[in-house]
């Protein structure tokens, strides 16, 4: 659901956070004047940092830290409710002595883990580009990551059971907003807004939509029994290259082309790996969404305080 954050911390109790006995500071200090400037600690998956004393960022994983103090094994292939993250939330602050409305969002990872009914790798290979931009790639004996970058914002698809040698399938599809502004329409600033379910249910929408600017080649297609012109297609439609030229010279068309494009792989497919896949990721997301749970009057209290 939530994953990493960065965070900038108003009004810090840099002293506090010093003194803070679970914590074991590194420090950089300038060779010249002998002035520190920063100090740096590692907390279940959390980095904390302090800049001259005076500034405070903390990122990492959220879901990480839910495993780190309830497991303690640093993960986060399982699942990340709405539940875990306000406890992962509530204990943060807690153990930290911040308030969520002080906890300043810079970054965040949205994004759901999904089984899926093929090999994820052979997923991640049929994927071709995202908004008519390609992926860049790493593929490795424990990694499979594409990752596409835009201006504003940041999609991940990767082979989560890979990296972490499990048995099961498990895709990750994620959105990082790296521009707050992109958060502005949901009312997103701080970790407070993160307990609000409300603020977080049309993020839902965001992932569905973002997923469907995927565009997919299928592997099963038989082009050799298919019309010349439409193996043209389909063998130009492979290359994110062709597409990124296309849009650039011709947009009209570009959209044209794309929509044919997607037509004939539905028709021709045998394995609907985006529209199957989407649904796991919308049934993921509001699964983890709305747990039922206890306190919640609670907990919307403390985030409000």
């Amino acid at each position: 659901m939530v994953d990493y954050v960065k965070l900038k911390i108003l009004n810090p109790d840099i002293k506090g956070i010093r003194n803070l006995p679970f914590l074991d500071w590194d420090q950089l200090t300038s060779e010249s004047t002998g002035e520190i400037k920063k100090h740096t600690a590692k907390f279940n998956g959390l980095t904390i940092v302090i800049i001259n004393e005076r500034y405070l960022y903390i990122s990492g994983s959220l879901h990480k830290y839910w495993n780190c103090i309830n497991t303690g094994i640093e993960q986060n292939y399982d699942d990340f409710s709405f539940l875990s993250l306000i406890g992962s939330i509530k204990d943060f602050c807690d153990r930290f002595n911040l308030m969520p409305v002080n906890c300043k969002i810079q970054n965040i990872e949205f994004g759901v883990n999904v089984k899926t009914w093929i090999p994820v790798n052979e997923v991640l290979r049929s994927i071709i580009n995202h908004k008519g931009k390609a992926f860049t790639q790493e593929h490795a004996e424990n990694k499979f990551f594409r990752e596409c970058m835009h201006k504003r914002y940041i999609v991940k698809i990767y082979n989560k059971g890979l990296q972490y040698k499990r048995p099961e399938k498990i895709l990750r599809f994620e959105v990082k907003f790296i521009k707050l502004k992109d958060l502005e329409p949901y009312m997103i600033s701080t970790l407070a807004d993160l307990l609000e379910r409300d603020k977080i249910t049309p993020i839902g929408k965001d992932l569905e939509t973002n997923f469907n600017e995927l565009l997919y080649y299928d592997y099963t297609i038989q082009e050799m029994d298919l019309t010349p012109s439409k193996r043209l297609i389909l063998s130009q439609g492979q290359s994110s290259g062709y597409w990124e030229n296309l849009k650039k010279s011709n947009p009209e068309n570009y959209f044209k082309k794309r929509k044919r494009f997607r037509e004939l792989v539905r028709t021709y497919g045998n394995q609907n790996i985006q529209e199957t896949t989407k649904n796991l990721i919308i049934q993921k997301w509001n699964n983890l969404l709305f747990s039922e749970f206890e306190g919640l009057q609670d907990l919307t209290l403390y985030s409000s305080g």
